[in-house]
């Protein structure tokens, strides 16, 4: 009787063994870790699931140091079949128990899982919750058949933000010798980590300096620059005005001109005007000095109208080194020899002398420049378009092609079209080596329909939205709306299959954007006045007031009052007389909820020199006197 209790008693420990064994093999578990993006990420999962089964797959995010924050991971499912369902978990403390999902659908082709880290999570109820690790994505296989998926990850990092000003304003701005702007300036959406910034203005040293960007925060610069060294100023006026200049054979525009930050030493000067001989000098220019020629032109009493056409037309014209207008074209010249000069693109530049005694009138054909390209594609038998046109197919040499940039595209089925730009030179032969990657196909579509899709950064189409050729591997897709918070994740392309995205656009909260004011200083009391240009953005659709004020704030002008804006970008132009010192522009915005914001913007006012101002009297005097000579 004892043995049989023996047995009967290890018989159930054997079933209970037996049947933990089962439940244990039914939902196979895996755990990844998640690092910073600094550090090298899990490779490729390969997970198979039998029939009736399910695998969890619990993702541990890492510890994030402060210069390795992270903003979000994708997980990209590659996978084609019958459909399999999905449910996503947050804050799984027990694999065993991971409690109610948060997100669940079902698949049967690639899908991509955006798990955000400095944002929210929108569930499928719409809630959003924040995310804690370790979350957790189980797959659930309910057909009859063993399936294999394979899992990739990708990490984004997290961004921070950038404030430049200068001493003086309107200094050029670099990050990374990247141009990103003139100061002040307020930049966004910057990846954490250390980088070099630079500031530079005409006539100032550079300031140079290692920055770090840390994760949600806004690092903040202010650089005072050096005093001009080795610059000078060069004041140029004539009678009569409106001749052009050229400085060291480079135009400047029209008299009068003032130009500064001229380096010290000596320049050419040149002006030349329509009936007026050429007037050339050589002038010095001294450190922090204003050089003031003023030149009265003579004029050309013997001029003959010189006509001048090509073949093909559209030439740029230069006579005697200075440039004329377009062919057909006609100017009047002094009597003697002068040199011509056409440039056209695709064209040899023809240049001859002339010998003008009376109106005269020349028609040039112009010689084509050619040169030939060469184009290989890996695989070959690849379609190639220059510049739109077929030529034939791969490998293939193209003769007599007028030189210049040509864009060449290579089509080939099954294989994403290839453009990049060539350049052809006169005489030479170009080359082209091409490896053609195989395509697969995106769909992108959006809650809300007509949102910009960019992928890579190049745009793409609106939503929603689906092409055949994209080439296979790894891409950043952003889906971008006027009025909704830009939707952001990583992508996998797999030939021959199709990927698709949903992105859930999230309504933008109100902002203004960097206030970007030239011409800096603005000057008033002054014979050349300009419009005071304010640049900004809005982030979505609202009521947009722009305002003068000084720095007490009292009002001076509003340039613009409760516009309603349907677009992101605004531009106000203004003009008034206030007097020299530091004045702001206001820019208040309110939105349809309610919401309303305000940025400011400071700027500079200053009047014209008293040296202008004397040239102005001596050359209204010298008008006065030459009237009263030939009247």
């Amino acid at each position: 009787m004892e043995d049989r209790r023996i047995l009967f008693l290890l018989f159930i420990l054997g079933f209970l063994l037996f049947s933990v064994t089962r439940v244990t093999s039914a939902s196979s578990f895996f755990y990844v870790d998640i690092r910073p993006p600094k550090f090298a990420q899990p490779d490729n999962i390969n997970i198979q699931i039998r029939p009736g089964d399910d695998a969890l797959v619990v993702f541990r995010v890492a510890s994030i140091p402060a210069l390795g924050s992270m903003k979000s991971f994708v997980v990209n499912i590659n996978y084609s079949g019958e459909k399999l369902n999905y449910e996503v978990y947050n804050n799984v403390t027990n694999p065993n128990s991971p409690g109610a999902n948060i997100y669940s659908g079902t698949f049967t082709k690639p899908i991509s899982f955006l798990f955000p880290w400095d944002s929210s999570f929108t569930t499928v109820s719409g809630q959003k919750v924040n995310l804690s690790s370790p979350v957790a994505l189980r797959i659930r296989n309910n057909t009859k058949n063993p399936v294999q998926i394979s899992l990739k990850i990708l990490v984004n990092e997290a961004v921070g933000g950038l404030v430049v000003n200068s001493n003086p304003s309107g200094a050029a701005v670099y990050l990374d010798n990247q141009s990103i702007g003139n100061t002040p300036i307020i930049l966004s959406n910057i990846k954490t980590g250390s980088h070099i910034l630079r500031i530079s203005y005409p006539g100032y040293g550079d300031r140079q300096r290692t920055i770090i960007i840390r994760p949600h925060q806004y690092e903040y610069v202010m650089e005072t620059l050096i005093s001009p060294v080795n610059m000078g100023s060069l004041y140029v006026d004539s009678g009569p005005r409106g001749a052009s200049l050229y400085l060291d054979d480079n135009y400047q525009g029209e008299t009068p001109v003032r130009i500064d930050f001229v380096p010290i030493g000596v320049h050419t000067i040149r002006l030349s005007k329509d009936g007026y001989r050429d007037y050339v000098q050589q002038v010095f220019i001294e450190n922090n000095k204003t050089t003031t020629i003023f030149v009265n032109l003579v004029v050309e009493t013997t001029r003959f109208r010189l006509s001048i056409s090509s073949n093909p037309s559209g030439a740029s014209v230069y006579i005697d080194g200075i440039y004329r207008g377009v062919t057909p074209t006609y100017n009047y010249v002094s009597y003697g020899f002068h040199t011509i000069r056409l440039v056209l693109e695709g064209f040899k530049d023809y240049e001859t002398n002339i010998r003008v005694t009376e109106d005269a009138t020349f028609n040039f054909s112009l010689e084509r420049a050619e040169g030939a390209l060469v184009v290989f594609s890996t695989p070959p038998n690849a379609e190639v378009y220059i510049d739109g046109a077929y030529y034939g197919k791969t490998p293939i040499t193209i003769q007599r092609l007028s030189v210049g940039r040509k864009t060449v595209q290579l089509k080939l089925s099954g294989y994403a079209d290839w453009t990049d730009d060539v350049n052809i030179t006169e005489g030479e032969i170009s080359q082209v080596n091409a490896t053609l990657k195989l395509a697969g196909t995106l769909q992108v579509s959006s809650s809300i329909s007509g949102a910009k899709v960019y992928l890579d950064g190049k745009e793409l189409g609106v939503t929603p939205f689906t092409s055949s050729n994209i080439p296979e591997g790894t891409h950043n897709i952003s889906v971008e709306l006027f009025g909704y918070k830009p939707w952001e994740g990583i992508v996998e392309v797999y030939p021959g299959q199709t990927t698709s995205i949903f992105a859930k656009l999230e309504v933008a909260p109100l902002s203004i954007s960097e206030i970007k004011i030239s011409p800096q200083p603005y000057k008033v009391k002054t014979l050349f006045k300009k419009d005071l240009d304010i640049r900004f953005t809005i982030s979505k659709k609202a009521q947009v007031t722009v305002e003068i004020r000084d720095m007490n704030n009292n009002l001076i002008a509003t340039p613009l009052s409760n516009f309603k804006a349907s677009i992101p970008d605004i531009d106000v132009k203004w003009r008034g007389e206030v007097q020299p010192g530091n004045y702001k522009v206001l820019v208040t915005a309110s939105d349809e909820e309610g919401n309303i914001i305000s940025r400011e913007a400071i700027f500079r006012v200053e009047e014209e020199s008293i040296i202008t101002w004397i040239l102005v009297g001596l050359l209204g005097i010298l008008i006065i006197w030459l009237l009263a000579i030939f009247l």
